[in-house]
Protein backbone atom coordinates (compact mmCIF):
# COMPACT_ATOMS: atom_id res chain seq x y z
CA UNK A 1 0.00 0.00 0.00
CA UNK A 2 2.73 2.47 0.96
CA UNK A 3 4.67 1.71 -2.22
CA UNK A 4 1.59 2.15 -4.39
CA UNK A 5 0.94 5.55 -2.82
CA UNK A 6 4.50 6.53 -3.66
CA UNK A 7 4.17 5.50 -7.31
CA UNK A 8 4.39 8.15 -10.06
CA UNK A 9 1.08 9.86 -10.65
CA UNK A 10 -0.40 9.02 -7.22
CA UNK A 11 0.74 12.17 -5.43
CA UNK A 12 -1.62 15.13 -5.21
CA UNK A 13 -0.33 18.61 -6.11
CA UNK A 14 0.63 20.75 -3.14
CA UNK A 15 0.08 23.97 -5.12
CA UNK A 16 -3.26 25.65 -4.44
CA UNK A 17 -5.17 28.30 -6.37
CA UNK A 18 -3.93 30.99 -4.03
CA UNK A 19 -0.47 30.59 -5.63
CA UNK A 20 -1.65 31.93 -9.00
CA UNK A 21 0.78 34.82 -8.67
CA UNK A 22 3.78 32.49 -9.06
CA UNK A 23 5.58 33.22 -12.36
CA UNK A 24 4.56 31.03 -15.29
CA UNK A 25 8.17 29.92 -15.85
CA UNK A 26 8.31 28.45 -12.35
CA UNK A 27 5.00 26.68 -12.94
CA UNK A 28 6.41 25.19 -16.13
CA UNK A 29 9.49 23.96 -14.28
CA UNK A 30 7.29 22.35 -11.61
CA UNK A 31 5.18 20.69 -14.29
CA UNK A 32 8.25 19.29 -16.02
CA UNK A 33 9.66 17.99 -12.75
CA UNK A 34 6.42 16.21 -11.95
CA UNK A 35 6.59 14.35 -15.24
CA UNK A 36 10.04 12.95 -14.46
CA UNK A 37 9.82 9.31 -13.29
CA UNK A 38 10.88 8.73 -9.71
CA UNK A 39 12.75 5.75 -8.36
CA UNK A 40 11.27 3.45 -5.73
CA UNK A 41 11.38 5.37 -2.42
CA UNK A 42 12.27 2.39 -0.23
CA UNK A 43 15.79 1.36 0.69
CA UNK A 44 17.45 -1.81 -0.58
CA UNK A 45 20.41 -3.53 1.06
CA UNK A 46 21.97 -7.00 1.08
CA UNK A 47 20.79 -9.18 3.95
CA UNK A 48 23.21 -9.11 6.86
CA UNK A 49 23.15 -11.75 9.57
CA UNK A 50 23.36 -11.04 13.25
CA UNK A 51 26.93 -11.65 14.42
CA UNK A 52 26.59 -15.06 16.06
CA UNK A 53 28.33 -15.76 19.34
CA UNK A 54 27.91 -18.16 22.24
CA UNK A 55 26.26 -16.62 25.28
CA UNK A 56 25.84 -19.55 27.65
CA UNK A 57 25.82 -23.27 28.32
CA UNK A 58 23.10 -25.76 27.42
CA UNK A 59 22.05 -26.16 31.06
CA UNK A 60 21.02 -22.52 31.22
CA UNK A 61 18.13 -23.23 28.83
CA UNK A 62 16.41 -24.97 31.74
CA UNK A 63 16.53 -21.71 33.68
CA UNK A 64 14.56 -19.55 31.24
CA UNK A 65 11.66 -19.30 33.67
CA UNK A 66 13.83 -17.79 36.37
CA UNK A 67 14.11 -14.01 36.53
CA UNK A 68 17.82 -14.02 35.69
CA UNK A 69 17.45 -16.56 32.89
CA UNK A 70 14.54 -14.73 31.30
CA UNK A 71 16.31 -11.38 31.52
CA UNK A 72 19.39 -12.78 29.78
CA UNK A 73 17.29 -14.39 27.05
CA UNK A 74 15.21 -11.23 26.56
CA UNK A 75 18.35 -9.16 26.00
CA UNK A 76 19.67 -11.72 23.51
CA UNK A 77 16.39 -11.89 21.59
CA UNK A 78 16.18 -8.10 21.41
CA UNK A 79 19.72 -7.90 20.04
CA UNK A 80 18.98 -10.45 17.31
CA UNK A 81 15.64 -8.91 16.30
CA UNK A 82 17.16 -5.43 16.22
CA UNK A 83 19.73 -6.71 13.73
CA UNK A 84 17.45 -8.81 11.53
CA UNK A 85 13.82 -7.64 11.71
CA UNK A 86 11.47 -8.66 10.31
CA UNK A 87 12.56 -12.15 11.38
CA UNK A 88 10.38 -15.23 11.72
CA UNK A 89 9.80 -16.32 15.30
CA UNK A 90 11.03 -19.87 14.64
CA UNK A 91 14.24 -18.57 13.04
CA UNK A 92 14.73 -16.28 16.01
CA UNK A 93 14.15 -19.04 18.56
CA UNK A 94 16.50 -21.45 16.78
CA UNK A 95 19.26 -18.87 16.50
CA UNK A 96 18.93 -17.84 20.14
CA UNK A 97 18.92 -21.44 21.40
CA UNK A 98 22.01 -22.24 19.35
CA UNK A 99 23.91 -19.55 21.24
CA UNK A 100 23.60 -21.76 24.31
CA UNK A 101 25.58 -24.50 22.59
CA UNK A 102 22.42 -26.45 21.86
CA UNK A 103 21.86 -27.78 18.36
CA UNK A 104 18.59 -29.69 18.41
CA UNK A 105 15.61 -27.35 18.82
CA UNK A 106 12.25 -28.75 19.93
CA UNK A 107 8.91 -26.96 19.84
CA UNK A 108 8.97 -26.79 23.63
CA UNK A 109 12.39 -25.14 23.61
CA UNK A 110 11.24 -22.65 21.01
CA UNK A 111 8.18 -21.75 23.06
CA UNK A 112 10.21 -21.32 26.23
CA UNK A 113 12.73 -19.07 24.48
CA UNK A 114 10.12 -16.91 22.75
CA UNK A 115 8.30 -16.42 26.04
CA UNK A 116 11.22 -14.22 27.09
CA UNK A 117 10.64 -11.77 24.22
CA UNK A 118 9.52 -8.36 25.44
CA UNK A 119 6.00 -8.01 24.02
CA UNK A 120 5.94 -4.27 24.70
CA UNK A 121 8.95 -3.68 22.47
CA UNK A 122 8.31 -6.29 19.79
CA UNK A 123 5.20 -7.57 18.05
CA UNK A 124 4.50 -10.68 15.97
CA UNK A 125 2.41 -10.44 12.80
CA UNK A 126 -0.10 -12.95 11.46
CA UNK A 127 2.64 -14.76 9.50
CA UNK A 128 4.86 -15.17 12.55
CA UNK A 129 7.37 -12.41 11.77
CA UNK A 130 8.63 -10.17 14.55
CA UNK A 131 8.74 -6.37 14.21
CA UNK A 132 9.39 -3.38 16.43
CA UNK A 133 6.10 -2.55 18.14
CA UNK A 134 6.46 1.06 16.98
CA UNK A 135 6.78 0.10 13.30
CA UNK A 136 3.61 0.43 11.22
CA UNK A 137 4.10 -2.63 9.06
CA UNK A 138 2.04 -1.57 6.05
CA UNK A 139 4.05 1.67 5.88
CA UNK A 140 7.44 -0.06 5.83
CA UNK A 141 8.79 0.02 2.25
CA UNK A 142 12.39 -1.22 2.55
CA UNK A 143 13.71 -4.64 1.58
CA UNK A 144 16.85 -6.78 1.59
CA UNK A 145 18.41 -9.00 -1.04
CA UNK A 146 20.78 -12.00 -1.31
CA UNK A 147 19.15 -14.05 1.47
CA UNK A 148 20.14 -17.34 -0.17
CA UNK A 149 23.85 -16.61 0.36
CA UNK A 150 23.23 -17.01 4.08
CA UNK A 151 21.10 -20.17 3.84
CA UNK A 152 17.89 -18.30 4.62
CA UNK A 153 14.92 -20.14 3.14
CA UNK A 154 12.40 -18.15 1.15
CA UNK A 155 9.61 -18.97 3.62
CA UNK A 156 11.78 -17.32 6.29
CA UNK A 157 11.44 -13.98 4.49
CA UNK A 158 8.51 -11.77 5.44
CA UNK A 159 5.78 -11.54 2.76
CA UNK A 160 5.82 -7.78 3.39
CA UNK A 161 9.51 -7.64 2.53
CA UNK A 162 8.95 -9.68 -0.64
CA UNK A 163 6.10 -7.32 -1.53
CA UNK A 164 8.43 -4.33 -1.16
CA UNK A 165 10.98 -6.03 -3.41
CA UNK A 166 8.28 -6.63 -6.02
CA UNK A 167 7.31 -2.95 -5.92
CA UNK A 168 10.93 -1.93 -6.34
CA UNK A 169 11.35 -4.22 -9.34
CA UNK A 170 8.11 -2.99 -10.88
CA UNK A 171 9.31 0.62 -10.55
CA UNK A 172 12.56 -0.26 -12.32
CA UNK A 173 10.90 -2.25 -15.10
CA UNK A 174 8.00 0.21 -15.56
CA UNK A 175 5.97 -2.52 -17.26
CA UNK A 176 6.44 -6.15 -16.40
CA UNK A 177 4.33 -9.29 -16.22
CA UNK A 178 3.84 -11.46 -13.16
CA UNK A 179 6.24 -14.17 -14.32
CA UNK A 180 8.95 -11.63 -15.12
CA UNK A 181 8.60 -9.99 -11.71
CA UNK A 182 8.79 -13.33 -9.91
CA UNK A 183 11.89 -14.31 -11.88
CA UNK A 184 13.53 -10.98 -11.11
CA UNK A 185 12.67 -11.35 -7.42
CA UNK A 186 14.08 -14.88 -7.42
CA UNK A 187 17.39 -13.54 -8.69
CA UNK A 188 17.46 -10.58 -6.31
CA UNK A 189 16.91 -12.88 -3.33
CA UNK A 190 19.69 -15.16 -4.58
CA UNK A 191 17.75 -18.34 -5.29
CA UNK A 192 18.41 -20.42 -8.36
CA UNK A 193 15.32 -22.55 -8.89
CA UNK A 194 11.68 -21.58 -9.05
CA UNK A 195 10.31 -24.47 -7.03
CA UNK A 196 6.65 -24.74 -6.13
CA UNK A 197 7.35 -23.57 -2.59
CA UNK A 198 9.42 -20.59 -3.73
CA UNK A 199 6.79 -19.62 -6.29
CA UNK A 200 4.08 -19.77 -3.63
CA UNK A 201 5.99 -17.43 -1.31
CA UNK A 202 6.72 -14.99 -4.12
CA UNK A 203 3.07 -15.03 -5.17
CA UNK A 204 1.99 -14.20 -1.63
CA UNK A 205 4.33 -11.23 -1.60
CA UNK A 206 3.13 -10.13 -5.02
CA UNK A 207 -0.47 -10.18 -3.87
CA UNK A 208 0.46 -8.05 -0.88
CA UNK A 209 2.32 -5.47 -3.00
Amino acid sequence: QAAREAAPGNGASKRGREDSSVPAAEDAQDSTAKKQPRSYPGKSAPYKQWDFRLVGKTGELDQLKSAAGKKKAAALLAEIVEAEWPIHERSLAKLAINTYEFGRVSAAREKAMLAALNQKTWTTDIDGFIWPATQQQDRWIDHRTEFAKHDVKVHEISPREIANLMCSLAFAAKESGVDELKRAALGALGYGSMTEGVSRCLQKGLELA
